[in-house]
Formats: structure tokens, sequence, C-alpha cells
């Protein structure tokens, strides 16, 4: 592990603390969360497939997961014209 990962790895438990106290875990469910913490520890940018496969998810159900935690301000989606 990285330290950047590790220091990423550290924030987790006050991210999901924030999320229990503001209500989001309520509202975002379990993929969401899962989709996040992917995220917020990975060393690599990660593609919306790489997601999939590697949380046993359908791309839709990423793409659920992602338009959650932005509509809740966590993540900001961006887009490469290749």
């Amino acid at each position: 592990m990285s330290k950047e990962q590790a220091e990423l790895s550290a924030d987790c438990p006050a991210i999901i603390k924030q999320m229990i106290e503001s209500g989001d875990l309520a509202k975002l469910g379990g993929k969401a969360l899962a989709i996040y913490l992917a995220l917020k520890t990975a060393s690599d940018t990660l593609t919306k497939s790489h997601l999939a496969t590697q949380l046993g998810l359908s791309l839709a159900a990423v793409q659920q997961g992602l338009d959650e935690l932005e509509q809740a301000g966590y993540v900001r989606q961006s887009y490469e014209v290749a």
C-alpha cells in the first residue's frame, strides 16, 4: 500500500462517520458506498467497467451508484474524449 493509499484509507472512517451523521449513508445504500470506498482507496483512476468487475456489479448499477454519489456531492463524474 502506498503512502497516499494509506492516507486515504485513514480518512475512510471519518468520511463514513460524516455520511452517517448527515443521513447520506441511509439514502445512498450499500452499492454507492462500495463504489465510493473503491474510488477513495484506488491507486489509479478506475473506469466504470473496472469498478463493475472489481465490485461484482453491473455497469448499470455502477452508473446508478455514481449518479447517487454525484447528487449527494461526494463525486464529480468526468468524461474524456478519445
